[in-house]
């Protein structure tokens, strides 16, 4: 290398000059790349590639024209282009290789973008003397200025998309660009690549979640306006669910929805699954909902719980409800989900008032059972009782007998145990008729005076 040859080469920061050599014996191989130059120098037998590395880990692999040289290329003037050549191989800054050799390394890696030579505007090699001078004097026509162009202007029609952020997307949008020149119809182009897919699988979003993003990242106002529409739309199905959320979970939910991170579909299924977690599998509950709502605080439907009870009453007495009433929940959104749910419980309830009560028949409805035992007090004391008042008892005796003339018998006695007026008069009644009227009340009564001699 020449003394006053600085060694450089005209490209971005951090780009090595690949030297493709296509005659073996001018080669000295020591490695799969960065073999050092031997023999004459011929720079006919050689081709050039320009490696830049992006901050991704894709390398871009320009392709130069013939009108490019080691001189337009790198920092070399004069003296020995092999040696000057080796020192930049050294020093890292260039690599040797056949065109094999090449192949194996580059082309098929993963992440290297090759750019054609028609990529350029210009032919560095063929300027003439004044453009050369604005080249060396870093003038906008050089190697390095062109691709920093092609950057920025990439970066410029992705600047705060959310895909930009993939290296994938990023060697695919290049891939086009460098084809077809044009930014935006790289980007259009890179949306229908076969690769878009796993694009979208890197970045774990759909397109329209993507495209929610983009736009809400530019535009404030709009989506502040569209979550607050949201919050009212799912305020409305929430009612029609019969349910509630506290107002964070709501807003929540709101934005999820509104960043079309969830359809109207998914959003549905949600909000069922929270207000009424018998409508489907807990673990199809969204795990980041499932987390909100331990924050916040959920109404969960009532529906069919009052039809339950209406199902409790008929077949049970009270006394036997507890359990039932416990996990009223759980009954009713069966009720709710499952059609042949309410036949089910009505069989369990029947099977259980048979087991309490065998002498009657089994699909005799507790209802009928209770209404004829008040009937049957009602006529005997001449009143209604509350079968879960004080004479509740008397009650479950009555239904507990099931015969009639006992049930007479006991509520006669019973009547008199407690002065029920009803009873009372008439047990007198009928005493007065068996004694024939004579009976006289005791306050009435005065004993019979004595005749005594004086």
């Amino acid at each position: 290398m020449s003394k006053q040859d600085e060694l450089t080469i005209n490209a971005p920061d951090g780009a090595v000059l690949i030297v493709i050599g296509d005659v073996p014996e001018e080669l000295d191989r020591t490695g799969a790349m960065g073999g050092s130059w031997t023999g004459k120098w011929n720079e006919g037998k050689v081709s050039y590639k320009i490696g830049v590395p992006l901050e991704n880990g894709t390398i871009m692999v320009f392709n130069v024209s013939d009108g490019y040289t080691l001189e337009t290329l790198t920092g070399f003037t004069q003296g020995d282009a092999g040696a000057y050549l080796n020192d930049l191989i050294a020093n890292g800054m260039a690599y040797s290789a056949t065109q094999d050799a090449y192949d194996q390394v580059y082309v098929n890696s993963f992440n290297v973008v090759e750019v054609d030579a028609s990529f350029f505007e210009t032919e560095l090699g063929v300027l003439d003397e004044d453009e050369r001078a604005i080249i060396q004097s870093g003038g906008k026509v050089n190697l390095a200025n062109q691709i920093e162009d092609f950057t920025s202007q990439v970066k410029a029609v992705n600047a705060n998309k959310t895909l930009w952020n993939n290296s994938l997307y990023q060697d695919i949008v290049m891939e086009y660009y460098f084809k077809f020149n044009d930014p935006n119809l790289a980007v259009s182009l890179a949306k229908n690549d076969g690769r878009f897919g796993n694009v979208l699988n890197q970045v774990g979003m759909s397109m329209e979640e993507v495209n929610a993003t983009d736009r809400y990242n530019s535009d404030q106002m709009a989506l502040d306006r569209d979550i607050k529409a949201n919050v009212a739309y799912v305020d409305d199905l929430l009612e029609g669910m019969e349910g509630d959320l506290d107002d964070e979970t709501k807003e929540w939910v709101a934005r999820e929805y509104t960043y079309k991170r969830w359809n109207d579909r998914y959003l549905r299924s949600q909000l069922l699954l929270a207000t009424d977690p018998y409508s489907g599998n807990e673990e199809d509950l969204d795990t980041g909902f499932a987390l909100q709502l331990a924050k916040g605080k959920v109404t969960q439907t009532e529906d069919g719980e009052t039809e339950i009870q209406a199902m409790l009453d008929m077949y049970l007495p009270k006394a036997q409800h507890a359990s039932y009433l416990d996990n009223m929940k759980m009954h009713a959104g069966k009720y709710r989900n499952d059609p042949e749910y309410a036949k089910e419980l009505e069989e369990d309830l029947k099977d259980l008032r048979f087991t309490l009560y065998p002498q009657y028949d089994r699909n005799l409805k507790w209802s009928t059972i209770q209404t004829g035992a008040l009937n049957t007090i009602n006529k005997a004391w001449g009143m209604q009782v509350d079968p879960g008042g004080k004479y509740g008892y008397v009650v479950d005796k009555i239904i507990d007998l099931n015969d009639a003339l006992k049930a007479q018998s006991f509520l006669i006695d019973e009547g008199l145990n407690l002065n029920i007026e009803n009873v009372v008069g008439s047990f007198a009644k009928d005493m007065m008729q068996a004694f024939g009227g004579s009976i006289a009340r005791s306050q009435d009564y005065i004993e019979p005076t004595q005749n005594r001699r004086i």
